[in-house]
């Protein structure tokens, strides 16, 4: 399976499965084993009203944490409400897209879940780009609000900011009502800007549906409200997602690492025992990096994830002999399908592997290999990956693209 780009497919009614290259069992495959992932609708819901359900049934529980602070699911709902009520005396409107200048940290976290509940969409920003950089994607959203973690940010310009100061000690729960404005789950939720390697940056709108399926009954990992999962990722580096939202909207624990500890192996390793750690995800090559310094320091885990580029077949190896308690997965998928598509479950590798599997489909997801015709090639022929389902952005902000068509299988 050749890693390519993906696009976003839907099927032609003006093309027939008789002009498909597919034998019957490879039809058979594809359509029942491979994209039989299909669960129960998830994605009718609106990520904050997720989270404001398990606001309402654990309130007491530890929903986002750091060195210093920890806040419970009452506190940030509160607090996030309270923002929520600033942002729109400011003058926030709905379907907006708002800046958020600032490095991961509990402020983020409050920021992201208050501009949700204004019925807006959050555009994560890493304060370490060049103020270029910073500006383009201001001026790209159409921002008059943004959001940063002080005064001290304000030398972007360009928009009215507003400083997000974590309110620490107790917090008055009836204070503020919950704020929660009734979002369609195909309303944007957040604009993911890509690297611009290959030009200029885009903008990629993810809805609030293809953040569920991201999280919820996802297939690849069971996250509980025991469960706590680290956050150790670039707000503007999509594996994010997954580690907010993976926490918050399943009642679970969101523990907050600092680069400083993520980028040494050892103080990792500490710090994932210090705050009881289950889940963790970690680029390919820091995945590498840590396992070759420390392969033991993850075995406790219930599940470690790696992705964002081919993964090593010996570092892989590596992880397996140390004998981890629980799962080793690979996750491959671009900004463009909500951070993971598709997901291989590590078993042990041969000395003859060069590369290391990508895996099925998540959960409401599906994966084509189409040749240049847009049609499924037979297995063991060389295609391009094609990726449908919920999971799929909306588009690129401020640009028209084509979806191209797929010749339905049955």
């Amino acid at each position: 399976m050749e890693r390519r780009d993906a696009v976003a497919m839907r099927p032609d009614p003006h093309r027939h499965a008789s002009e498909s290259r597919l034998a019957v069992e490879d039809r058979e495959w594809f359509t029942r084993s491979l994209n039989n992932s299909d669960t129960e609708d998830l994605a009718g819901t609106a990520i904050h009203v997720v989270f404001g359900k398990w606001a309402a049934r654990t309130p007491d529980a530890v929903a986002v944490l750091d060195e210093n602070h920890r806040l419970t699911y009452a506190e940030l709902d509160v607090l996030s409400g309270r923002l929520a009520h600033y942002l729109e005396a400011a003058g926030l409107c709905i379907g907006e897209y708002i800046p958020i200048l600032m490095p991961r940290c509990l402020d983020m976290v409050i920021a992201q879940i208050a501009i949700l509940k204004c019925g807006a969409a959050y555009v994560p920003i890493d304060p370490s780009l060049p103020l270029e950089r910073q500006r383009f994607i201001i001026q790209d959203v159409g921002a008059r609000l943004g959001v940063c973690l002080n005064e001290e940010r304000l030398d972007v310009g360009l928009v009215e900011w507003v400083a997000c100061s974590l309110i620490c000690g107790a917090v008055d729960r009836e204070a503020l009502d919950s704020h929660r404005v009734q979002t369609d789950t195909r309303s944007p939720a957040y604009v993911m800007y890509t690297s611009g390697s290959s030009g200029t940056p885009k903008g990629v709108i993810v809805p609030h549906g293809a953040v569920t399926r991201l999280a919820i009954e996802n297939g690849y990992a069971d996250i509980e409200p025991d469960d706590c999962v680290a956050c150790c990722s670039n707000p503007s580096f999509d594996a994010a997602t997954f580690e907010v939202w993976g926490a918050l909207l399943n009642g679970a624990t969101l523990a907050v690492l600092s680069q400083s500890v993520v980028l040494d192996p050892f103080s990792i390793a500490a710090g994932l025992v210090r705050h009881g750690c289950t889940i963790l995800f970690l680029t390919t090559a820091l995945f590498n990096r840590h396992v070759s310094a420390s392969p033991h320091a993850f075995s406790e885990l219930r599940y470690l994830l790696f992705g964002g580029e081919a993964g090593d077949p010996k570092a892989v190896v590596r992880m397996l002999d140390a004998e981890p308690r629980g799962k080793l997965l690979n996750m491959y998928g671009p900004t463009e399908s909500t951070t993971f598509a598709t997901y291989w479950g590590a078993t042990l590798l041969s000395d003859h592997d060069k590369t290391v599997p990508i895996g099925r489909p998540i959960s409401n997801t599906q994966v084509y290999i189409l040749d240049q015709a847009l049609r499924p090639v037979p297995t063991g022929e060389t295609g391009e990956l094609y990726i449908g389902g919920v999971g799929v952005a909306c588009g690129y902000l401020n640009r028209s693209c084509s979806i191209p068509s797929l010749s339905p299988l049955v």
